[in-house]
């Protein structure tokens, strides 16, 4: 980590390219420097390490368009079904290098438990061929545990590495589609999962948003452009990308609203462009065919006057290797201090944990002065000698609530007044007021009213006693009844109490190293 971010210094104090590819005092710079393939790989290798738990990473993400994603990596091909392809999000990475290669694994969500971390990070595909992509995708949706069934989505991501000659140098974040109605592959609580995650995505103030709209679908009623507009009030990181425009009626009010995005950079300040993608016919051809309909598509003559920077894959590519190189070195200030004061955050609790405890006899052994410390201080607290430097002055909250006795007698003379004031039933009074309270707790009621009740209940309550005499067990109904109250204010009491008790405990333990030694085991 050390020589990672002593690296992002010595990268941060690079002139940064504009989105243009720019220096502020050059022309063009050629995007796949070393320099610019070392920051790529730096920021590539935090990912991968899952240092986004802590610190928000630059990357570009897009929503579920895997048609995009296809074109993007001139090679992935994704099972073709009308239905969501994929359920996890999918993290491709493009890299320039003389030989051919590809890495597939999963990264697995923080949520997951440790066994299951390791059992994910184990998954090796049943083929490195790119062409055999959907089996890659199957077999990493059974190592999620999808199903179909009793799971249809899964958080954990698909880490597919592609390196080449011919690659950009690109990463891209692919998340599973948006849709509203359900059906027997997918339901609506599973809609509503996959919007939180994209959501959760796009407010990552790092993040570059592609908005990815069809051209068979009015603008106005494609959610992805809201979502963005919600993460991005400003525009300011949002490139929107318009698919299928070969769909579009030459000539059309539809057709001309869409064309007019091409030089419209009010919406989203980074832009738009515009793909031809394969379709349902043209599934079976190759990247090639591909990239060839796709340039003959936009030498139309109702597109070929579009500027060529905003139209098709190639242009498409070096616009988001230039927007994210741009980005990166933007946030690389930023970034190296969150970096440095998570370094020092860690640091800080090495120092607090001591010396290495490698043995068993000395693990053994600081356990046992850990938790002799917290006996000691609980005893004093209880018994209230707060002569401990850990009690302070007792001026402040937390110092009052270190104090557990003092806090129990409070409460306890509390509680009395709460029994006295509220602890019975009834309140027997000469005569009735307009300011009596004859409805809550407790019921004034007049003594002559509840004479004549007591009178009644000995009568209903007659036992075998002799003519004159009342059954004993009256004074126990009666006193039952009185009674009703003390049991909602035992129990309030008793959780005063508990939390008390809690506090103390708490605020005793966060004075020594159990604490933090528990967020190491849960984030190991």
């Amino acid at each position: 980590m050390v020589s990672i971010t002593s690296k992002l210094s010595e990268l941060s104090l690079q002139e940064p390219p504009t989105m243009d590819g720019k220096t502020s005092g050059s022309p063009h710079i050629h995007l796949q420097i070393p320099e610019h393939d070392e920051l790529l790989e730096i920021i590539d290798t935090l990912r991968s390490q899952g240092i986004t738990r802590y610190i928000d990473l630059p990357q570009l993400i897009s929503a579920g368009k895997s048609s995009v994603l296809e074109a993007i990596s001139g090679g992935l091909r994704f099972p073709t079904k009308d239905s969501v392809c994929t359920r996890f999000p999918i993290e491709l990475t493009l890299r320039r290098d003389p030989v051919s290669s590809v890495a597939v694994s999963i990264i697995p969500h923080e949520a997951r438990t440790q066994d299951e971390k390791v059992t994910l990070a184990k998954f090796r595909p049943p083929t490195s061929s790119l062409d055999q992509f959907p089996k890659i995708i199957e077999a990493a949706a059974a190592a999620m545990g999808i199903d179909g069934v009793r799971q249809l989505f899964s958080g954990d991501a698909l880490r597919v590495e592609v390196c080449g000659p011919a690659q950009p140098h690109l990463s891209l974040i692919d998340l599973p589609g948006l849709y509203h109605a359900g059906d027997g592959r997918q339901s609506r609580q599973e809609a509503g999962s996959i919007h939180a995650l994209v959501k959760s995505y796009m407010k990552r103030e790092r993040s570059i948003i592609l908005a990815v709209v069809s051209g068979k679908n009015d603008y106005n009623n494609q959610i992805v452009t809201e979502y963005a507009r919600e993460a991005d009030p400003q525009g300011e990181r949002t490139l929107g990308i318009v698919t299928k425009p070969d769909t579009l009626h030459a000539g059309s009010t539809t057709q001309k609203a869409y064309q007019a995005l091409a030089t419209d950079n009010t919406r989203f300040k980074l832009g738009w462009h515009f793909l031809r993608n394969r379709d349902y016919d043209t599934k079976d051809s190759t990247t090639a065919e591909r990239d060839a309909a796709e340039e003959n598509f936009f030498q139309r003559h109702d597109w070929k006057w579009l500027p060529k920077g905003r139209v098709g894959v190639d242009s498409l590519r070096t616009r988001l290797s230039r927007i994210l190189l741009s980005h990166i070195s933007r946030e690389l200030p930023k970034l190296l201090r969150d970096v440095q004061s998570g370094v020092e955050e860690c640091q800080q609790q090495l120092k607090r944990l001591g010396i290495s405890r490698t043995t068993l006899k000395e693990q053994r052994r600081f356990l046992f002065e850990a938790s002799r410390d917290f006996e000691t201080l609980m005893k004093a607290s209880i018994n209230g000698n707060y002569l401990d430097a850990f009690f302070g002055a007792g001026d402040t909250d937390d110092e009052y609530n270190k104090r557990l006795r003092a806090v129990t007698q409070n409460l306890m003379d509390k509680f009395a007044c709460t029994m006295q004031e509220r602890g019975h039933q009834v309140k027997l009074v000469d005569t009735i007021s307009s300011k009596d309270n004859t409805e809550g707790i407790p019921r004034t009621v007049a003594k002559k009213q509840f004479y004549e009740y007591v009178r009644k209940y000995m009568i209903h309550n007659r036992g075998r006693g002799l003519p004159g005499t009342f059954n004993p067990d009256v004074v126990t109904g009666l006193f039952a009844e009185q009674a009703k109250p003390w049991g909602d204010i035992i129990r309030e009491a008793q959780g005063k109490l508990m939390k008390a008790a809690e506090a103390t405990a708490s605020l005793i333990s966060s004075t020594s190293l159990i604490p933090l030694l528990l967020n190491l085991f849960n984030d190991t």
